[in-house]
């Protein structure tokens, strides 16, 4: 048990060092609230919401305002290091760090756990669609919302019959 705390720690230690190196690269200012927000996305495998990462933070007895965390995301989603994901039928966003050379991602809707494929051919398809509409693609971003595997097994949320049509007549 040991010894999984350690490896733990060394992992933590070695995200947050990231996380100060990612603040000095882009140039800003590093303050504690960026670094435990960057540091709590770091450590998830999951997209958070502001809310989680609120709640996460006041469990971990840091102080802080659930403002605070939305000015930090907007300004870390501006340099492009952290990335907001919208769901269709969620009216929250969802936030994840930002991947180099990889614009596509997985989410599972149900617990929101993230992926990246490995697949260089989605980015060579979507050029050649580009090319063959007249386009030059500057950069692009492909979210594909499903079910994971540990999630297949729950109940499937059910949705709303549809309200169905009355027809009046005078």
């Amino acid at each position: 048990m040991k010894e999984n705390r350690k490896s733990h720690t060394a992992s933590t230690h070695s995200q947050h060092q990231e996380s100060v190196q990612i603040l000095k690269n882009i140039g800003i200012h590093i303050t504690l609230p960026r670094l435990k927000l960057l540091d709590i996305i770091h450590q998830s495998d999951k997209a958070l919401t502001a809310q989680e990462i609120y709640t996460i933070q006041v469990n971990q007895g840091v102080e802080t305002q659930l403002s605070t965390i939305y000015v930090n995301l907007k300004k870390l989603e501006q340099y492009g290091v952290i990335t907001r994901i919208r769901l269709d039928d969620e009216p929250r966003s969802f936030y994840c760090l930002s991947a180099e050379n990889q614009s596509c991602r997985i989410i599972c809707s149900h617990c929101k756990k993230l992926s990246w494929p490995q697949h260089s051919s989605i980015e060579s398809h979507i050029q050649t669609i580009c090319q063959d509409n007249g386009f030059k693609m500057n950069q692009f971003s492909l979210v594909i919302e499903g079910i994971c595997k540990a999630c297949e097994h729950l109940p499937r949320h059910k949705t709303p019959a549809k309200p169905s049509s009355v027809n009046v007549h005078s």
